[in-house]
């Protein structure tokens, strides 16, 4: 019984370090390049960006810097310098769901000339307001 209860202690202590090390160098230009061209390859939508910020004072907020999102072949729908994006719990059952949204020194366009959305699940504040 020693064994087992060493044996989990270990695989968490490792699983912890391993999660540690993803943290930290998703926070790096080498990560984000990594994240951004895993989302351009597996997606329907291009994404780069050079640097993911959080801290542990502001939890719930990632800090994207010298973003350009857009689908596959069409002009960029964001470009900004930077993308402050609040996180909630509801990610656990919506994962595509962000609280909050803030651009710094950039541009949204919600209405790209095609007439597809510019967002996954559409743009519903686009057509709320009738932008």
């Amino acid at each position: 019984m020693k064994f087992i209860g060493k044996l989990l202690i270990y695989l968490l202590v490792a699983l912890l370090i391993v999660l540690l090390a993803l943290y930290i160098l998703l926070q790096t230009r080498w990560g984000a390049s990594q994240v951004s061209s895993w989302v351009t390859v597996n997606t329907d939508y291009e994404l780069s960006f050079d640097k993911m910020n959080h801290r542990f004072s502001s939890p719930s907020h990632i800090i994207l810097e010298n973003v350009t999102f857009g689908r596959d072949g069409k002009p960029a729908t964001l470009v900004a310098k930077k993308v402050d994006i609040g996180l909630s719990s509801r990610q656990i059952t919506d994962p595509l769901h962000m609280d909050t949204i803030t651009l710094f020194d950039g541009t949204l366009n919600l209405s790209p000339p095609d007439g597809t959305a510019a967002f996954p699940g559409g743009s519903p504040a686009a057509e709320q307001y009738g932008v």
